[in-house]
């Protein structure tokens, strides 16, 4: 191996955050180890120990070298965690690249979701309803966030459903 690589790789180590290079060197020290045989050498907690060791795999400096050792209390076995060195390391993959597909996919699912909902909990109730304001603004909200014109989906607001029955009942009223 190329002393560059070497050095790269040294380096990197050197850089790690503090909670991260003390799970890596009890890693190392221990050769392979399980993670509570982490917690148990390095006195990390262990909710600290699995973040840690979580991203010095993503990172590619340690690996899950497919042994496994049953836990103290002998049951389901625990893979052993070893250190990958400078000749085995090799620079994770970039992830792929985020596209805005899914994003629009959720929203037509979410404006799906929401106008049905608005039917369910809104459309069938009677306008006196004491809740029905409140769930008729709450989901044409949700339907706005998600891209939809709620005048279109579900028809108009309570408000003016309201002040045109109003309007109605007073025309009732008035003789002519």
């Amino acid at each position: 191996m190329h002393g560059n690589s070497r050095a790269a790789y040294a380096a990197m180590v050197d850089n790690l955050p503090h909670r991260r290079r003390e799970v890596w060197a009890s890693i190392k020290y221990l050769g392979k180890a399980t993670r509570q045989e982490v917690v148990t050498h390095s006195g990390i907690p262990i909710n600290s120990v699995t973040g840690r060791v979580r991203e010095l795999l993503d990172a590619g400096l340690v690996c899950e070298c497919g042994q496994t050792q049953p836990t103290r209390k002998g049951q389901t076995p625990c893979a052993l965690l070893r250190v990958v060195d400078a000749g085995e390391y090799v620079q994770p993959a970039a992830p792929p690249p985020k596209t805005n597909l899914h994003k629009h996919q959720n929203k037509a699912a979410l404006l799906h979701w929401a106008e049905q909902k608005w039917h369910r909990e809104v459309g069938g109730r009677p306008l006196d309803y004491p809740l029905r304001r409140t769930l008729d603004r709450a989901w044409r909200e949700v339907i706005r966030f998600a891209g939809g014109n709620d005048i279109e989906l579900v028809g108009q607001p309570h408000d003016v459903l309201r002040a045109a029955e109003k309007a109605r009942a007073t025309q009732a009223e008035i003789p002519l």
